[in-house]
């Protein structure tokens, strides 16, 4: 009898557990956020970055890659060289050169509390190009991060600080404009600083979906994917308007963009809205986010079944392990409640920055109560890692995997296989979960080599294959006999090694021309797999500067250095993240 009811107590609890992590309401439930207090933002400070119409080719809270798009990219009718001039009097107080990300870019702190970013730049002008140029040679450094003392480079209203450009990662000349709090350094909309950028158009919406939360269901794709069609006068209908589910808590994720008046751009808008039976549920906008919580997007975006194209669709409902501070008016964080079999009528409202709005109605109901069980674990998956708990998963005595608490942003049925390789790989390839699914930490691969020769230990490194790409893993080590890697995605991974060292290619036949202050020298530089990790060019030995491009691999740069009539030699030096050196030198006429 006592072996009876401890099974019943047993069973009860198991049931329970497993129908918590199968189906985990976001945080917050049953909350209703606070209301944010609207900030008026100054309307008539900052005056225009550029003399040319501010046409948008992008605007800030973009879904982006990895982070939300921390302000507005202007075109520069596909041109490099405008004028870029101070928005406001103050200061320069960082500058910052890289041959990716924002490229060359400039920081102006002003009086009122905020500070205006430029980025892209082809150059910097006057005393600011020189102030950075002695920096470089001074650290003997292309790339640099200066932090620039009040009063070094006091800038007016209106002064010409910079010229546009393509640098970094940008893949066309535009100018990528940002304002942000000083104090903070969050970035601000500065679309409600009062530019002058024509938009009287509604936002578009493309696409809805209705997924379970019920994680097994999700993982077996029972969701409605729906697409939407204009009505006119910024109302949308979906291609069916009673949408049945069969778990009692359903989320909502939309596909919309928005275009302004000179532009048919698809680009982000400003917020979304969700009301059940007239009551908002969720809602977020884009007025503002930190740069620490900027890789959250990667929950706010719903990565699968997008059957239209164009931009991404955002998650209207909150992940447990999602911590953005940009959404309001919670209510069981967003999730729709059909427990009562009842039908729900759903309005989705869109806004841009200007207050233009599209909305869509549609009605939703549920053949499932809260009282029935959820769908069982899936047959593929080996393990159930938990949102918030640290999980480290094995295979053999050759693989490992190990994850943060804050690796997920909800709890994920983890599932890895492995295939052999040939001999020029040193490992099996292991494929670790689904692509799909994002990480928010870096998670730690372990693989114990195998066949690697002894004198090739320093030489490898994990690699992760992403088509015909292979990527390699950050911060590789050794742990007694596993070479572990760190990495933010998922893919396939295996154990490669770089003994080939970067290729130099140079533009010109330098020898044969003869140089003055005037000439440019340039290159291409190359490593296939670790990746270039420094360079250096000298000129009769003493170092001399040149401005690098990452995404094209350009590197070039003007003789810098005094000479006297005559032959001199120039050294290239090339090294890769595994140590592997390439040098290119040639003797020139001055």
């Amino acid at each position: 009898m006592y072996a009876y009811a401890f099974f019943i107590v047993y069973y009860i609890v198991a049931c329970f557990y497993f129908f918590s992590s199968t189906l985990r309401l976001p945080q917050a439930a049953g909350s209703l956020a606070p209301a944010v207090v609207p900030v008026e933002y100054p309307k008539n400070y900052f005056r225009s970055p550029l003399d040319i119409p501010l046409i948008l080719a992008g605007t800030f809270g973009e879904l982006r890659t990895n982070h939300f798009h921390a302000g507005i990219d202007i075109k520069t009718q596909g041109k490099e060289g405008y004028n870029i001039y101070a928005c406001a009097e103050g200061y320069v107080s960082r500058i910052k050169i890289s041959g990716d990300g924002y490229g060359k870019t400039l920081y102006i702190t002003h009086p009122n509390g905020y500070t205006t970013v430029y980025a892209h730049l082809s150059r910097l002008n006057g005393a600011i190009a020189d102030y950075v140029r002695t920096q470089q040679y001074a650290q003997q450094q292309f790339e640099i991060d200066l932090a620039v003392p009040a009063g070094v480079l006091a800038v007016q209203k209106g002064q010409v600080v910079a010229l546009s450009g393509n640098t970094g990662s940008s893949t066309a000349p535009h100018l990528h404009f940002e304002i942000r709090d000083t104090a903070t350094e969050a970035p601000i909309n500065p679309l409600l600083f009062g530019f002058d950028v024509g938009d009287t158009r509604n936002p578009v919406i493309q696409q809805v979906n209705v997924l379970p939360l019920d994680l097994a269901k999700r993982i077996n794709g029972s969701r409605s994917i729906l697409p939407a069609r204009a009505l006119g006068g910024g109302n949308y209908a979906l291609s069916k308007n009673d949408v049945v589910m069969t778990t009692p808590f359903a989320g909502i994720t939309v596909k919309t963009y928005d275009t302004q008046n000179a532009s048919d751009n698809a680009n982000g808008v400003y917020g979304i809205e969700i009301k059940k039976d007239g009551l908002s549920v969720f809602s977020f906008n884009m007025e503002s986010f930190l740069f620490e919580h900027s890789r959250y997007i990667n929950s706010h975006i719903d990565y699968d079944y997008d059957v239209n194209g164009g931009a991404a669709m955002h998650r209207c409902y909150v992940e447990p392990g999602n911590r953005l501070p940009v959404y309001n008016n919670l209510i069981q964080s967003g999730a729709i409640d059909l427990s009562d079999g009842a039908t729900h009528q759903i309005e989705i409202i869109v806004r841009d920055a200007y207050n233009n709005t599209s909305r869509l109605n549609f009605a939703m109901r549920s053949t499932l109560t809260n009282q029935q069980m959820a769908s069982p674990l899936p047959g593929t998956y080996r393990q159930l890692m938990y949102q918030g708990n640290p999980a480290r998963y094995t295979d053999g005595n050759d693989f490992e995997a190990i994850f943060a608490p804050d690796a997920f942003y909800d709890d994920v049925y983890f599932k890895h296989s492995r295939r052999a390789t040939s001999s020029s790989i040193y490992s099996d390839i292991h494929s670790v979960h689904e692509v799909s699914t994002p990480v928010h930490s870096y998670f730690d691969i372990g693989i114990v080599p195998r066949n690697l020769p002894e004198t090739l230990r320093d030489k490898a490194l994990i690699v992760r294959k992403s088509g015909s790409r292979e990527i390699p893993l950050k911060k590789t080590r050794w742990d007694n006999e596993f070479l572990i890697g760190q990495d933010r995605q998922f893919g396939d991974f295996y154990v490669a090694t770089d003994n080939t060292p970067p290729t130099i290619k140079v533009f010109k036949n330098y020898e044969k021309i003869k140089l003055s202050p005037a000439s440019t020298v340039q290159f291409n530089i190359y490593d296939g797999l670790s990746g270039i990790a420094s360079f250096n060019a000298y000129v009769d030995e003493q170092w001399n500067l040149m401005d690098y491009d990452k995404k094209s691999g350009a590197l070039r740069g003007k003789i810098d250095v005094p000479l006297s009539a005559g032959t001199h030699q120039f050294r290239l030096e090339v090294r890769d993240d595994r140590g592997n050196l390439t040098t290119k030198a040639f003797n020139f006429l001055w």
